[in-house]
């Protein structure tokens, strides 16, 4: 007879013993992978650091030019608006023609730009995979947040990643990991005193705004009219609705309904007369602390998210902001899950001061380059699924040549009176007026408008001057730091690697670990083999 029992549970723990072994072992060789890896990144922020205030210098030439040709318009020597057609809004009268809505807007016609969009800043952007981490210290999550400063409440506004299998990162979070909105110099909480998790539950937030509408509304009044573009069906009972000033942070629509509201309305010789009609109303589910008069506000769906409450305020408001969890005191392979991918989602962004050396390759962006003038992000792209690149880049100064022709209002005798500002609606069945003589109040002398433009050739010139100085330098530090973030990639590689080995084997181990358990502590019968 024998005890075959006793067999497997001493080979149980053979094996456990030789998988921590292995781990151990592996653990040891991912230490000495990011001891390297480190002092590759210690060099590539050292580059890094000398492209900012080159790029700063560029950009603030180029934002030297915008004022010069601001002021040109402030001035009164040029328009840069005109009267925008915002197409027929829905007719609640019996009145004909059918009213359309006007609104006073920048005219892209006289736009200054490369491409429609702007002038495009100076940047580097950045590509970053997965397996391009911090492989010491246990990086549990990256994900997108909202936070208003001094507050303590984290909403989390990344959403599932397509596939169903895949869950995003964010919940392997647990009560004491620290937040940080950077790795290297955070700017929404402080270095040396980053917050903690105090508890995880959910919060109500926006999920983006999804259009907006046209209203009036009266400070103290749950009514707000809605005279332009938009409808009911674009704000469903629950939505988020907001305009700065004028309505509560937490203001939402309660329901739906018409009133007779008399508002302004402008006729085919520009003058406004008021008209009284029966009006779809927004009723809110809380009083307006202001008034607001052909105004636009803002709709979004007002979804739970989760909400990481923290143990210490941010310092600034950040929307839609990169956060990154991370677990000190742990082995880095505690929290990994074996199954990522390290090659998706690649994260495309811009490099400032407080992300130096970030990503596996990098682009110089300039006035020249493809999404120059996009928004910086950073933004996810699958590229793996042939997804398209985001439209990200460096953003862009917006300026205007500006013309002769001036939006106006008139008078009963059909004299322009006054010229309306960016943001003015106007609702009528005509487009208002449109002077193209000298329009200023009282205009400005020709010398005047000859200096501000003198200005302007000035203030090119020196922005070509400084492009023309940095570029060269800019384009040298670039193809460093290029070569070093290939080289840490194929580092990152083998680190990534030994980590999802190591998680393999801790998984084992505890997987072994908990079968020896069931088994210890109970006589299992002998067997006559």
């Amino acid at each position: 007879m024998a005890n075959v029992g006793d067999k497997i549970k001493k080979d149980l723990k053979d094996l456990i013993a030789s998988k921590t072994k292995q781990r151990e072992q592996i653990l040891d060789l991912l230490s000495l992978k990011d001891v390297l890896i480190d002092e590759m990144d210690a060099l590539i922020i050292n580059i890094d650091s000398n492209l900012p205030p080159l790029f700063d210098e560029i950009n603030d030439e180029i934002n030297k030019v915008k004022a010069a040709y601001d002021a040109r318009i402030d001035a009164g020597c040029r328009s840069a608006l005109y009267w925008r057609d915002d197409g027929i809004i829905q007719e609640y009268g019996n009145n004909n023609p059918k009213r359309r809505q006007w609104t006073v807007a920048l005219n892209p016609s006289t736009r200054v730009d490369l491409n429609g969009t702007g002038y495009g800043y100076h940047s580097l952007k950045y590509y970053q995979y997965p397996r391009n981490r911090d492989y010491g210290s246990s990086l549990i999550a990256q994900f997108e947040g909202n936070i208003v400063g001094s507050g303590f409440t984290l909403a989390v506004t990344t959403k599932k990643l397509e596939l169903s299998d895949i869950k995003p990162d964010y919940t392997r979070i647990k009560v004491g990991d620290e937040i940080t909105d950077a790795l290297v110099r955070p700017e929404v909480f402080q270095a040396g005193n980053l917050p903690s998790v105090v508890s995880i539950g959910t919060t109500d937030t926006l999920s983006g705004v999804t259009t907006s509408i046209v209203g009036t509304v009266s400070v103290g009044s749950t009514i707000l009219f809605n005279l332009g573009i938009g409808n009911v069906a674009g704000t469903p009972v629950g939505s988020g609705i907001g305009l700065t000033t004028i309505l509560h942070p937490d203001t939402t629509v309660y329901g739906h309904g018409t009133a007779s509201h008399t508002f302004g309305q402008v006729n085919d010789v520009g003058v406004t007369t008021q008209v009284t009609e029966n009006t779809p109303t927004i009723i809110l589910n809380r009083p307006a602390i202001g008034t607001a008069t052909t105004e636009r506000f803002s709709v979004g769906i007002k979804t739970t998210v989760t909400a990481l409450t923290l143990s210490t305020s941010a310092s600034i408001d950040a929307y839609n902001q990169e956060f990154y969890a991370i677990r000190t005191g742990t082995d880095p392979d505690e929290s990994f899950n074996v199954t990522t991918n390290p090659l998706d989602p690649v994260s495309v962004g811009n490099i400032n001061s407080s992300n130096l050396g970030i990503g596996h390759s990098v682009v110089y962006v300039n006035a020249s380059s493809k999404y120059t003038t996009y928004p910086t992000g950073p933004f996810q792209w699958r590229e793996i699924f042939q997804d398209p690149e985001p439209i990200q880049g460096g953003s862009a100064a917006i300026y205007s040549n500006g013309n002769q022709s001036w939006p106006c209002s008139k008078n009963p005798d059909g004299d322009p009176i006054s010229y309306p500002a960016e943001g003015t609606i106007r609702i009528s069945p005509y487009q208002p007026a449109t002077t193209n003589e000298t329009p200023v109040f009282p205009p400005p002398t020709t010398g005047a408008c000859n200096a501000l433009t003198a200005a302007i050739t000035a203030a090119e010139a020196a922005r070509d001057a400084v492009i023309a100085k940095n570029e060269p330098i800019i384009k040298g530090y670039v193809a460093q730091t290029r070569a070093l973030r290939a080289l840490r990639d194929d580092q990152e590689i083998e680190a990534w690697g030994l980590l999802q080995s190591a998680a393999y084997m801790r998984q084992e181990v505890e997987r072994l670990t908990a079968h020896l358990s069931d088994l210890e502590g109970q006589t299992l019968p002998d067997i006559d083999m």
